[in-house]
């Protein structure tokens, strides 16, 4: 059988058929890896279209809302022409989502067209009101803003489950591609060896030159859109906000201690403190949003000195005192004998037990308990401890609270004012000074938030070392 074989191939009989073969296979695997490629690169194009039209919505939320902002404030480059423009360009962004091709690009996205139709309704009520908004009309201003930053959350989730179901659907047009190529790997190798060959090279090439583009454009559009968020978060932050606030925080604070003479009516003197707090809390406010971007950016810096935690906690718990038996909440502190102290930042660490307290105290119903235990371990390790018997959070919603900006929105939370910013914001300082914060919480039990500093942040037990 071999001397037949060697005998037919040395009289180049079927040369000419093998060759002719070689090339039919290798052509049809052409044609439908070409296939492929066309359906996948559809498929990118149509994914890539839902997440530039999500991201392009969310922008144009926040520059409507910064428009809106510097308008009510009085800002004299912002004026009712602008507004106008800015609502117009927000609204012209939400038929991308329910009309034509592109609104059918978002039946995969669960939950999209329910939120565009709940926003585009909200616009459609407040149009005349933005239209006819006055900048001295502070009372029309604050309810307009309250219902559209509403729709924060939803817009964000929004974006973000647009940008996660289209990787998922990557993912699976990967797999299917993959599946499809061993297939075609497999007929081929069936037919002839050498066309395997060609074949399975020529895949494992397409293959990972079509997954590096998709991974190095992915990396690409979200470090651009990440730096392009930032900057423009921070410019704006910086110039239209920290200016004006400072003069506001400044002049409230005169006009309080009555610099330059009384004020008279004792009604001033209640406008003056709630203008002077209320600036105080957007100071608090703008100073921990730059806080998570400094840390996002790693140019977040500690000035780390021997800190007494237990002094920290016991200063961080009179200042919700009056707060606590005003909502009738008993507030309890459980301390060791004496100092407790530990390599870090001060202010830092005083922010991270504020943070913690003032959610305890923010989401615990009248009647309810506030609890603060600070412990050393017997391996030097210091804990801090905050629970309550408040609503809680589900596991469901508990990664929505830790990611910055990230509100649960429910009948028991939807009443509480506040930018998501505190769990976030202390998880990220205590993981800068070396720790780790655990959240053990259940949807009407309450929620226990335990901070762990290591040893090597004790000062005794370096000192014991």
């Amino acid at each position: 059988m071999t001397a037949w074989l060697r005998n037919i191939l040395s009289k180049k009989i079927l040369y000419g058929p093998l060759v002719a073969a070689v090339i039919a296979v290798f052509g049809f695997q052409f044609v439908i890896l070409n296939q492929m490629m066309d359906k996948t690169q559809k498929h990118k194009d149509d994914l890539g279209n839902t997440l530039w039209i999500a991201a392009e919505l969310e922008t144009e939320y926040l520059r409507f809302m910064g428009t809106l902002d510097r308008y009510a404030a009085g800002d004299q480059e912002t004026s009712q022409h602008i507004l106008k423009q800015r609502l117009d360009i927000l609204l012209s962004r939400i038929p991308l989502f329910l009309e034509g091709a592109n609104g059918d690009l978002f039946d995969h996205v669960a939950g999209a067209h329910a939120t565009i139709l709940s926003f585009q309704r909200l616009l459609d009520r407040l149009e005349p009101k933005i239209r006819n908004l006055s900048p001295r009309n502070r009372r029309a201003y604050r309810s307009i803003r309250r219902e559209l930053a509403s729709q924060s959350g939803a817009i964000r989730t929004l974006v973000l489950d647009t940008f996660l179901t289209d990787e998922a659907i990557t993912e699976e047009i990967l797999a299917e591609n993959e599946r499809a190529y061993w297939l075609l790997l497999a007929g081929a190798l069936g037919v002839f060896l050498s066309g395997a060959a060609l074949i399975v090279f020529l895949i494992w090439q397409v293959r990972r030159a079509e997954r590096a583009e998709m991974q190095a454009r992915r990396e690409s559009d979200r470090a651009i859109r990440a730096d392009r968020t930032k900057s423009e978060f921070l410019a704006n932050i910086s110039h239209e906000l920290r200016t004006p606030l400072n003069a506001v925080v400044g002049f409230s604070e005169s006009m309080k201690m009555e610099l330059w003479g009384p004020l008279g009516n004792a009604r001033y003197r209640n406008y003056v403190n709630d203008i002077h707090s209320s600036a105080m809390l957007l100071v608090r406010l703008i100073g921990d949003i730059l806080d998570v971007s400094k840390i996002e950016a790693g140019k977040y810096e500690l000035k780390e000195e021997s800190t007494d935690m237990a002094h920290l906690a016991l200063m961080s718990v009179r200042m919700f005192r009056q707060q606590a038996q005003s909502q009738d909440l008993e507030l309890s502190v459980q301390m060791p004998d004496g100092p407790l102290r530990i390599f870090g930042d001060p202010r830092v660490l005083q922010q991270v037990v504020i943070n913690l307290l003032s959610n305890a105290v923010k989401f615990t119903p009248a009647g309810g308990r506030v609890a603060l235990s600070l412990t050393q371990s017997s391996d030097g390790a210091v804990v801090l401890s905050v629970s309550d018997t408040g609503i809680g959070i589900s596991k469901a919603d508990l990664n929505v609270a830790l990611a910055p900006f990230g509100q649960v929105a429910n009948v028991m939370t939807r009443g509480h004012t506040g930018t998501g910013l505190g769990l976030p914001l202390a998880k990220s300082l205590v993981e800068l000074h070396d720790g780790s914060m655990l959240i053990n919480t259940r949807p009407g039990s309450g929620t226990c938030v335990t901070v762990t500093f290591p040893p090597t942040r004790s000062v005794m037990a370096a000192i014991a070392a």
